[in-house]
């Protein structure tokens, strides 16, 4: 388990460092009309989109269960890891590519008379199409059904991954609960903070892992 831990952390760290989360939620929680219950409902949406495509990756990831002849697991899991590693090059300069736009939040901000569920479809939507967050968080749920680990460690491996993952938008919820009307400052700097600097961090991380997944996959074999 703590080897498992040992290369899951990283991952899920990764997965959650989104910018445009982060942004969307803090935009939310900063209306006048029920933020706290509106921000709980992109939450929501959040999670049960998360929870949707992790039974998508793990259906998908079965198929590679049964490798043709001649072929190791081993070998399809480095194919996979170098895969995601070029990806997120791509993605890493398609950031830079944007580097002074801010991150896309035209859908929570035309949602100030919205009703709650329009706040959980946000919730779906913007987690369906967080691309960074998710090509990390797929090498990570593969590396938990592939780690020689009882039922109920992979269990709590995948809690700790989907709570990390969903940390950009359970953080600013946790603060503006236990800080009041005292959050708004703090969430306004960092909001503004991560806004300017969204393309930068996001290529960052994405250049970080790749080289991370192209180093577990070639390590093996030097």
């Amino acid at each position: 388990m703590n080897d498992l831990l040992t290369h899951l952390l990283p991952l899920a760290i990764g997965a959650a460092v989104s910018p445009l989360l982060l942004v969307i939620q803090i935009l939310v929680l900063s209306g006048k009309n029920k933020p706290i219950s509106r921000a709980v409902g992109v939450a929501v949406g959040a999670g049960v989109m998360l929870l949707g495509l992790s039974l998508a990756f793990l259906t998908l990831l079965s198929g590679f269960g049964q490798t043709p002849a001649g072929v190791k697991p081993d070998d399809v899991t480095e194919g996979l890891r170098i895969a995601t590693s070029i990806l997120l090059v791509v993605l890493g300069f398609r950031n830079l590519a944007q580097r002074g736009r801010p991150p896309n939040t035209a859908r929570a901000e035309k949602l100030a008379d919205a009703k709650w569920r329009a706040f959980v479809a946000v919730g779906l939507i913007i987690m369906l199409t967080n691309i960074t967050t998710l090509v990390l968080f797929a090498p990570a749920l593969h590396l938990i059904t592939q780690a020689p680990v009882s039922k109920t460690d992979k269990l709590i491996a995948y809690a700790i991954l989907f709570f990390i993952t969903m940390l950009p938008l359970l953080l600013p919820l946790a603060v503006t609960v236990a800080m009041g009307k005292n959050a708004g400052k703090f969430l306004s700097k960092l909001h503004r903070f991560v806004t300017k600097h969204n393309a930068v961090i996001s290529a960052t991380v994405c250049f970080a892992f790749a080289v991370y997944l192209g180093y577990m996959a070639i390590a093996p074999y030097v």
